[in-house]
């Protein structure tokens, strides 16, 4: 076995598997710390990319089973614009549960509406009603994203710039960027 006889596809799982423990791990330990303010935000953005990293690590593994599809199946990275928001909105201010609630019903509502309709109903469907409803999604997909890229970029301009210092305020900048510029 030659070094170029190496299945690429496999290495590369084995590089998402190991990435999405290691999220998967920081989240846990910043959970079992009872971590509060921004750093349980953080948290959930870890688990939410380990998790994206188990599903394509493991693809073939989750589709046929609904409590992996719900654990590690498509569809969660709609929820980071949304916990990026109250990460930095707890830097700002007082992050109240309303404002927390209002801002979740968004990419929840679009959550349930791809596990139901990817998971329960995609026998049912043409592949032209399938390409119809995967063209709707990331429809729906690119305005959530927008949105909350609009509204937290508002957020880290008017509020959170008075409160740190300005070589801070750069590498905050550069947090945002980069992670939507990833997403």
């Amino acid at each position: 076995m030659t070094l170029f006889d190496i299945d690429l596809q496999a290495v590369l799982k084995g590089i998402q598997f190991l990435l999405g423990i290691q999220l998967i791990v920081v989240a846990g330990i910043l959970l079992a710390m009872k971590s509060t303010g921004p750093k349980k935000f953080l948290a959930m953005l870890c688990l939410i990319h380990g998790l994206w990293f188990f599903k394509h690590a493991f693809s073939g593994i989750w589709e046929n089973n609904f409590l992996l599809f719900l654990l590690i199946g498509p569809g969660k990275p709609i929820f980071v614009g949304s916990i990026l928001l109250f990460y930095f909105k707890t830097i700002s201010g007082n992050l109240e549960r309303k404002y927390i609630y209002r801002h979740l019903m968004v990419p929840a509502s679009y959550y349930v509406m791809l596990i139901l309709s990817g998971f329960l109903f995609r026998d049912q469907f043409s592949t032209d009603v399938s390409l119809k409803l995967s063209i709707l999604y990331s429809g729906i997909v690119l305005l959530i994203f927008w949105y909350y890229f609009l509204i937290t970029k508002k957020e880290i301009h008017q509020n959170v710039r008075k409160i740190i210092i300005p070589k801070a305020y750069k590498k905050t900048l550069y947090l945002f960027n980069s992670l939507y510029f990833f997403l």
